[in-house]
């Protein structure tokens, strides 16, 4: 059955495998005001199968195991990230895989990553507004092909290796 579960407060750090990670059946999170740093594994924060979940006023920085992200959904629906802030990730700064839908990143801070894009969007029907996507290796932003009907507003995509923003195909 759904679980719900609520995190907050806490300084989470040089955890080997990731600082929080959420799966199951459809786990309902509330994950607010955590610090998460140092961590050598692949994973900041982890929403996996979640329903309805926030995620907000969360630091991640310097999250730095092969192929890591400071903060990812998968299969995660009708959730809503705000006012996160994210730095220094070896990989993704934020990546919302294919079966993410109907979900919203609401001004969220992330520089400095390592990945394709500071936020990669795969999945549908998500809205992506007021967030500051600077300093990173690949774009700012990418909605990658496949991924549709998805809206985007107000962003700020500045100072990325990969350029800006893009939408389809990505070329150099």
């Amino acid at each position: 059955s759904p679980r719900q579960n609520r995190i907050e407060r806490n300084l989470i750090r040089s955890c080997g495998t990731g600082g929080i990670v959420l799966a199951g059946a459809n786990p309902q999170a509330v994950v607010v005001n955590n610090q998460i740093a140092l961590i050598p594994g692949a994973l900041g924060i982890d929403i996996q199968n979640g329903t309805g979940c926030l995620v907000s006023e969360n630091t991640i920085r310097e999250v730095v195991g092969p192929g890591a992200v400071c903060i990812r959904l998968l299969n995660t629906i009708g959730s809503k990230l705000f006012d996160n802030v994210v730095n220094r990730c070896s990989g993704n700064g934020i990546l919302v895989d294919p079966g993410s839908n109907d979900n919203l990143f609401w001004k969220n801070v992330v520089t400095q990553a390592g990945g394709a894009a500071g936020l990669l969007v795969l999945g549908d029907r998500n809205s992506v507004e007021g967030n500051l996507l600077n300093n990173n290796t690949g774009r700012g932003l990418i909605f990658q092909p496949g991924a549709d009907n998805n809206t985007y507003r107000q962003n700020t995509a500045r100072g990325n290796i990969g350029a800006g923003a893009c939408v389809g195909p990505c070329g150099p």
